[in-house]
């Protein structure tokens, strides 16, 4: 995968020499994450790094709820897998982490009121034992019907570098605009690898649908919605300066072939997470954002 060689050459040989200090000051190491579909009559280890599958919860924990429907794991991530590809030493060196989200009204993340659709938890004990969650026991027949198992996936992490990038022009307002319109950025993206598709990452630059979402993020998680209506101008001038906290933790993109997600219109999940709680493993603040293409 791409590193910091690697992109100097690439700016190189596509003629952004001038832009180099520029380009250079905006590359952020990330995980790339290749999931593979497990084959009838394989299995992972609980503890496992995982997209999809059956929930594996602690001894005690219940399966997470949006009201009364159980939410999807969408991926249970084994730090220890991850560290040796984690060159910024972001994340925490052991522990599991694990992405849900409700998935019969998939919340945007525009509204306070999402919160309850989408959730991040954290174990730090990786090797703690692990049963596997049973539905059957909590939920009526109508929510059961396998709906909530998703087709398992085993994971494989590299290193890599990625630079802002949005299908949309002019989505930032700081010194990032203007990079797409460079001679050959797209091109420099491509050499990259951040143009394939479907994107699966930790950390990093989003591969944005739309919208720089950090902003967003600020806002709703602090009370201010950010669904089009009419907001408090004070508070968000308030919130203003913490915009710059907010990272990318993960992004998910519709992925059929893999773990078997539709998000919107062929969109893409992403995670946000304040740098101080990242620091801390405050993983129960992160922010969820759904876009579409």
């Amino acid at each position: 995968m791409a590193n910091l060689a690697y992109l100097r050459e690439q700016i190189r040989l596509l003629r952004l020499s001038n832009h180099e200090a520029r380009i250079l000051s905006h590359a952020r190491p990330a995980i790339q994450i290749q999931p593979r579909r497990i084959e009838p009559g394989e299995s992972l280890a609980p503890n496992a790094s995982r997209f999809s599958g059956r929930p594996h919860l602690p001894a005690g924990q219940n399966w997470p709820m949006s009201g009364r429907w159980p939410m999807y794991q969408l991926a249970q991530l084994r730090l220890s897998d991850i560290a040796p590809f984690d060159t910024a030493s972001r994340l925490p060196k052991q522990g599991l982490l694990s992405f849900w989200c409700e998935m019969n009204e998939t919340p945007w993340g525009y509204q306070q009121s999402h919160r309850h659709g989408f959730r991040v938890t954290y174990t730090k004990d990786e090797a703690a034992e692990l049963v596997a969650a049973d539905e059957s026991t909590e939920y009526s027949e109508n929510q059961l019907e396998g709906r909530h198992i998703l087709p398992e996936c085993e994971l494989e992490f590299k290193s890599t570098l990625t630079l802002p990038y949005s299908q949309w022009d002019g989505v930032y307002d700081d010194d990032r605009d203007g990079l797409m319109d460079l001679p050959n950025y797209k091109e420099l993206l491509a050499a990259m690898g951040q143009l394939e598709q479907p994107v699966s990452r930790l950390l990093g630059h989003p591969n944005l649908a739309q919208d720089a979402e950090e902003s967003n993020c600020q806002f709703v998680s602090n009370n201010v919605n950010c669904d089009g209506g009419r907001y408090d101008e004070q508070l968000a001038d308030k919130l203003r300066p913490g915009i710059a906290d907010w990272i990318l933790l993960l992004q998910l993109d519709t992925d059929e072939d893999g773990p078997g997600w539709m998000w919107g219109d062929l969109g893409s999940l992403y995670f946000y997470v304040r740098k101080q709680d990242l620091a801390a493993a405050y993983f129960d603040r992160c922010w969820m954002i759904l876009e579409t293409s």
